[in-house]
């Protein structure tokens, strides 16, 4: 221990800006009040509250500050550790071979000073080490150390790191325009929208009532027209900023495939690089909303144990359903991937859905109606969306078994989600039956991945011959 306490060192100092960048970003509306606050109540006195709030604000600064001083750590043949801690020290050390995925991110200005910050996730627990600053050349060191771990020869040995992209067996890049059509595509940009003319309607409200009528009788004079264009303009406004914040998170997406395993890489002032060992891939998933679905389109993650962060799972955010054949062929040749048998559900599991629905939704409605019956006249959308949901659910859930992998088809209310896996990531499988669905022949079926709070895959209103097959699948020894 002692020889690792004297091997250890401290992170570059230049992440003492990154700590005052990362406070103005936690604290920005404690101080943006108080500043505002101060211009119109004058200055500071010792006999006001705002001197107090002020004093601790500075102290959590100081605090985190301090914290820097405190913070080492080491680079051995065994792992990786890390001091930290100013009245309560602790020490935390991962092996090689435990680490799930690293993550090294780059801020604009860590690059003339050749440092980035190492994440490295590790399975079975909520812990993960990350090295705020430390130089690249130290980085490559600890994906070195850990793709030989596992007999991976890893050729990116430059202190750049450039070389990632020139010698790789392939590479794919993510379009420009691929990434403004995810930006238009996404539902945010439509929840955006919704907001902004929520903000609109409230804004109106500090208007002087005469006036706001007269407006209002002036657009109903102008028809439907004028309607339509501030709703597109809210909604070009809302695509404008989220084509703005695609671009900054995903620019220069590039994923770069050697012998074990491939990197990701993205980010315009935050440089983004991700390293993926095939190894730890518990399941490759394929997620689109309806509106990606209709078109055609669809996006990548993969599930690792020991990996919280869904941003560093993400593999292609946006990629044609027909052109996922050729791209599995290069970041997965050795896997297979079968296609979904869907409508799998029988007529009875709607029966059956219905049926519960109405019997819980109904007494809900009843006591709704003498409370209010204004609110409770909402309440008659909700079986409707259920009901739609489950006659889709009904129609395009399914699976499919092909030798030792399984591909789950899940319908969200947000959309599409297949999910493929082996039968060895497969850590539980649970088959539930209630004695309604006993009499009509269905089964739910739930299986756990191993992943950071147990990711779970649920087919619903399974006929129980399905079911069954998929639980021997999983029982029978290989």
């Amino acid at each position: 221990m002692s020889n690792e306490v004297k091997a250890s060192r401290r992170e570059h100092p230049i992440q003492l800006v990154m700590i005052i960048v990362k406070y103005c970003k936690d604290f920005w509306f404690p101080m943006l009040f108080m500043g505002v606050y101060s211009m119109f109540e004058g200055k500071l006195s010792w006999t006001n509250w705002r001197l107090y709030v002020v004093l601790v604000l500075f102290s959590v600064l100081v605090c985190q500050l301090l914290q820097y001083f405190f913070r080492r750590f080491y680079i051995n043949e065994d792992g990786v550790g890390y001091y930290e801690g100013i009245f309560f020290k602790e020490h935390i050390f991962m092996p090689y071979e435990r680490m799930q995925a690293i993550d090294d991110k780059q801020w604009f200005f860590y690059r003339p000073f050749k440092v980035c910050e190492v994440q490295i996730h590790v399975a079975g627990t909520e812990k993960t080490l990350t090295l705020h600053a430390i130089k690249v050349t130290e980085a490559v060191e600890i994906k070195q150390r850990r793709t030989n771990n596992f007999g991976v020869i890893d050729v990116n040995d430059e202190t750049e790191g450039n070389s990632v992209i020139e010698q790789a067996k392939w590479t794919v890049e993510l379009s420009v325009y691929h990434t403004v059509l995810e930006a238009v595509l996404s539902l945010k940009t439509y929840v955006g929208m919704f907001v902004l003319l929520s903000f609109i309607t409230q804004v109106s409200e500090y208007y002087d009532s005469h006036q706001l009528e007269a407006s209002v009788s002036k657009i109903i004079s102008l028809g439907f027209f004028v309607i339509v264009i501030v709703v597109m303009g809210a909604f070009i406004i809302s695509t404008l900023l989220g084509i703005l914040m695609k671009l900054i998170r995903h620019y220069h997406f590039i994923v770069s495939g050697f012998a074990d395993y491939f990197v990701i890489e993205r980010g315009l002032f935050q440089r983004h690089r991700t390293t993926i060992n095939h190894a730890k891939i518990q399941a490759y998933t394929l997620k689109h909303n309806w509106l990606m679905h209709l078109l055609g389109y669809t996006s990548i993650r993969v599930i690792q144990a020991g990996d919280d962060t869904e941003s560093s799972n993400l593999i292609m955010p946006l990629i044609k359903k027909d052109e996922l054949s050729v791209f599995f062929e290069k970041i997965a040749p050795n896997n297979i991937f079968p296609i979904v048998e869907k409508g799998l559900a029988p007529k009875a599991s709607l029966r059956l859905f219905l049926t519960r629905v109405v019997w819980i939704i109904i007494p809900i409605m009843a006591v709704m109606f003498v409370i209010s019956f204004k609110y409770a006249v909402y309440l008659l959308i909700i079986p409707v969306v259920l009901g739609v949901k489950c006659r889709i659910e009904q129609k395009h859930s399914g699976y499919n078994l092909a030798e030792h992998v399984l591909v789950f088809q899940m319908i969200r209310l947000w959309g599409v989600e297949v999910v493929y896996t082996e039968k060895k990531r497969v850590q539980s499988l649970v088959h539930r039956q209630s004695v309604w669905m006993k009499q009509s022949g269905l089964s739910h079926l739930t299986i756990t991945l191993a992943e950071q709070g147990a990711y779970q895959l649920r087919l619903n209103y399974l006929k129980n011959t399905d079911a069954e097959k998929i639980y021997f699948w999983f029982r029978r020894k290989s």
